[in-house]
């Protein structure tokens, strides 16, 4: 009895695939202990044949690239003694694309917007990173917090990357703040009596309600309605300010 080599094949992870339904999946496989030469197969879950070679003599790792998420069979015979040997390696995918949908709050004249991320499925271990879209000019690179602070009025691409390096982006613009614009109402009361006084009718556009005004740099009282109606005034030259819920002051 003659004792002969066992043919033996050895598999080793080299990536999953990156994005969900993506085919970008690798692998090796490596035949060991053949006489001279050896055949192989590679098949998938379905009994399909993706590679496959005769009479190699190959004794360093042979690559199996661009495939699918699934389980793969390796099947290596022996040239010479026809023994068999197999192997199966899986191909891992995420459980959903990765997705992520944002909010952001708006720039004020008081204070620039920030944007806030939540992103889902994917492989996870998600970062972001903010790019405006002007320029381009990056504005942050890639991090770990899913918020971005400070951010002026414009159009901007969010990028977020997981962990198997699958990039989804979106595009947001961020609206910058309106100055108030004051107007006097045609039914404004210009004509002073000792009874009632004069009247002035403001009509707000642009900004943001609730509105609040003043009379000659005086306080901040809160306007009813728009139009609103100062009342009771008394012969005289006025300056009216008007502000928004975002602290712009009407020019």
């Amino acid at each position: 009895i003659t004792d002969i080599p066992r043919i033996d094949v050895l598999a080793q992870l080299t990536s999953d695939i990156s994005c969900f339904g993506a085919s970008d999946g690798a692998f090796t496989f490596t035949g060991s202990d053949f006489v001279s030469t050896f055949s192989y197969t590679v098949e998938n879950s379905a009994g399909t044949t993706i590679q496959s070679q005769n009479t190699s003599s190959v004794t360093t790792a042979i690559a199996v690239n661009s495939v699918s998420a699934d389980t793969y069979t390796i099947t290596v015979t022996d040239d010479t003694t026809n023994c068999t040997s197999t192997n199966t390696i899986t191909i891992s995918a995420p459980p959903a694309a990765l997705d992520f949908t944002f909010t952001n709050t708006p720039e004020t004249c008081i204070e620039n917007a920030t944007i806030t991320i939540a992103a889902t499925d994917g492989w996870g271990s998600y970062e972001y990173q903010l790019e405006n879209t002007v320029g381009p000019v990056m504005v942050y690179p890639y991090q770990g917090s899913n918020i971005f602070t400070n951010v002026p009025a414009g159009t901007y691409t969010i990028y977020v990357r997981d962990a198997g390096g699958c990039i989804v982006t979106r595009s947001i613009t961020i609206d910058p703040a309106e100055t108030p614009t004051i107007a006097f109402d045609s039914s404004s009361d210009l004509c002073y009596d000792s009874t009632n006084g004069a009247s002035l009718v403001i009509s707000v556009t642009d900004g943001v309600a609730p509105y609040s005004y003043r009379l000659n740099g005086g306080a901040f009282i809160t306007a009813t309605g728009n139009p609103f109606t100062i009342s009771s005034l008394n012969p005289g030259n006025y300056t009216i300010e008007v502000t928004d819920a975002f602290g712009c002051v009407s020019n």
